[in-house]
């Protein structure tokens, strides 16, 4: 930085002199009072990155005229398109780009100006700056800053951006009734903007307000998008109505939001709201639940929506939401192919917008400090692998944990986690227990303590052997299910972990196989415990009542699952007490029996090996 700037070669007599942040001296244009040929280091004023100035000088009667324009900066070093003209940039040098440039890895600046050309920031690639961003986009053409699918504009201060960024965000392959929650890194930006070919009343945002438990509300496609606000915008009307077949690429173009912003949260009818992540980089969840004045506000978990249940008939039939908190994630992970089945990171990536619920009515905050360098890939609605669950979470304390999964007949999946940490107690703890968010999926798991239902369960330590976790399983269907041990950390790596099926008074080691039972609909919670220890030989005994045995039609045969009895003979009646069937010597814990289409209501009985009977209502 020089200590002056003087003037010469001028007619005439100085004016003023003035300074701007921008080259085209649209942006923060300032009178300096200063009528001399030299302006002082003290009259330029104290800036952290770059300033432009010029003086405005008269000649007689003629009209004012302004000088060539001078810049006075920290180091810097520009790219003519081909090489940079004082090395790379770093942190505490700005980067000027004069021509065309495409990213080969991260960059790091003081400060960034788009003088001429496109720079685009290629998708994994981070653009990380300690001040602001100018561009001259869009008013330049052929000029602009842009940041494909995953890539990162990363701020450390809270420095005024002047001129637009185009940041794009591709989705997984979508149907034409698929949603996406949707938050802006930019503004202004439009609803319709992110989708334009959405049917203009499918565009939402959640209202926690509206009786009798919240829902949705529709916003004009036109309206601009509230930083910190979720919203919710449906798939173009040109997409397929059955196969999920194309990725929708999204726009934001706009100005990059950094600094420090607030989101109304509404405890109403709802204690739900849906936000999202302000900037065009990830945040760490950790950061953000954690925050000081988040604490009193928000619960200590968050919830992303990955929709991986199949629409039925253009319909929803059920809500997928994976959940995460300071003990890890739970995912939806489905068998289906191709649809999200990551477990949450514990990183928000860009315009990715979340349910968090509101302990009391006022403000969410996020930071600069939140942000995060990468880590902004697995958006929930694009493709993403699946991550192995032991590298969850940034917080440094003790835990082992234990993931479980359900799965059912359509391929219908839900997920649960349990840890044994530290800070966690067998009360409600908020950050290390997430309660169990019921939104109407074919199947749920979930543990029970207290009588509160957990998605995600911390538990205190020490561990030991003889503690039992109940879990409570429903289900909207009857059938087949499989619970399985997805994954486990720490001591549980050198310790078994076992399921007590109470109603079959069998105890299955899950380290050695998924565990299979059938169920008719209903909920249950008496029914399974998870334990660690095998169950004492001799107390075994077979389990034969109403609830061990298990009718369901998935075609057009009834199947009559006996768990872990062999049946002898099955007998049916109507209601008049007329015998219409008889099935006998079955010697099998499993049997079919071809009813037709009748209709009508009969009633079961259905005898074992050791000649007990049990007798269960079916309306065929």
């Amino acid at each position: 930085t020089p200590n002056s700037i003087t003037l010469s070669g001028n007619l005439g007599t100085v004016v003023r002199w003035e300074y701007a942040n921008d080259l085209a001296f649209t942006s923060g244009v300032t009178t300096i009072a200063n009528t001399t040929t030299t302006l002082a280091a003290a009259q330029m004023g104290v800036f952290t990155t770059i300033r432009y100035f010029r003086a405005v000088v008269r000649n007689g009667i003629c009209n004012q005229v302004t000088t060539n324009i001078v810049y006075v900066s920290y180091a810097s070093t520009t790219w003519n398109g081909t090489s940079w003209s004082n090395g790379l940039p770093t942190s505490g040098k700005i980067a000027i780009f004069a021509g065309n440039y495409s990213s080969t890895g991260d960059i790091n600046a003081c400060a960034v100006r788009v003088i001429s050309g496109i720079v685009t920031i290629n998708s994994g690639h981070n653009l990380v700056v300690q001040n602001e961003v100018v561009t001259p986009f869009p008013s330049v053409v052929g000029t602009k800053l842009e940041f494909k699918n995953n890539a990162s504009l990363v701020q450390i201060n809270n420095s005024a951006n002047t001129g637009n960024i185009e940041y794009e965000r591709i989705t997984t392959f979508m149907r034409r009734y698929d949603y996406t929650y949707w938050s802006t890194p930019v503004s202004p930006q439009t609803l319709v903007g992110v989708s334009p070919l959405t049917l203009s009343d499918k565009y939402f945002r959640y209202d926690p307000t509206i009786a009798p438990a919240g829902n949705w509300a529709f916003v004009p496609s036109f309206n601009l998008m509230d930083i910190g606000k979720g919203y919710i915008i449906r798939a173009p009307q040109t997409f397929d109505t059955v196969l999920p077949n194309q990725m929708h690429t999204a726009n934001f173009i706009g100005i990059p939001n950094n600094g420090t912003y607030t989101t109304p949260i509404v405890v109403a009818n709802s204690v739900f709201n849906l936000i999202g992540n302000p900037y065009p980089s990830a945040i760490s969840a950790d950061l953000f639940l954690s925050d000081a004045a988040n604490v009193p506000v928000v619960d200590g978990t968050i919830y992303l929506w990955t929709h991986n249940t199949p629409i039925t008939a253009g319909q929803y039939t059920s809500n997928d939401y994976a959940a995460y908190n300071y003990l890890g994630g739970v995912g939806t992970n489905s068998i289906n192919a191709g649809v999200n089945n990551s477990v949450p990171l514990g990183k928000i990536p860009a315009g990715q917008s979340f349910f968090i619920k509101g302990d009391v009515s006022g403000n969410a905050t996020f930071r600069n400090t939140m942000r995060v360098v990468g880590q902004n890939s697995q958006f929930f609605k694009t493709n993403s692998e699946n991550p192995n669950p032991t590298t969850l979470s940034i917080q440094d304390f003790e835990r082992h944990r234990i993931w479980l999964g359900l799965i059912g007949n359509q391929s219908s999946y839900k997920q649960t986690l349990i840890g044994y940490c530290e800070n966690a107690t067998l009360d409600y703890d908020r950050g290390f227990d997430s309660e169990f968010f019921p939104t109407g999926n074919e199947v749920s798991l979930y543990s029970i303590q207290n009588d509160l239902k957990f998605g995600i369960q911390g538990k205190p330590l020490p561990f030991t052997i003889d503690d039992e976790v109940p879990l409570g399983f429903n289900t909207s269907v009857d059938g087949s299910f499989i619970i399985n041990l997805f994954n486990f950390d720490g001591l549980f790596s050198n310790q078994d972990i076992y399921l007590k099926d109470n109603y079959l008074n069998i105890t299955h080691n899950l380290k050695q196989g998924d565990y299979t039972f059938f169920a008719n609909i209903g909920n249950y919670e008496d029914r399974f415990v998870l334990v660690y220890q095998p169950a004492i030989l001799g107390n075994i005994t077979n389990t034969f009542n109403s609830n061990s045995v298990v009718l369901f039609k998935p075609n057009n045969e009834l199947i009559i699952n006996s768990g872990n009895v062999i049946m002898k003979e099955v007998k049916i009646y109507d209601v008049r007490g007329r015998l219409i069937y008889t099935k006998e010597n079955i010697n099998a814990s499993e049997t079919s029996i071809n009813l037709g289409a009748t209709n009508q209501v009969v009633m079961i009985h259905i005898t074992s090996d050791d000649l007990q009977t049990i007798v269960k209502k079916y309306i065929n």
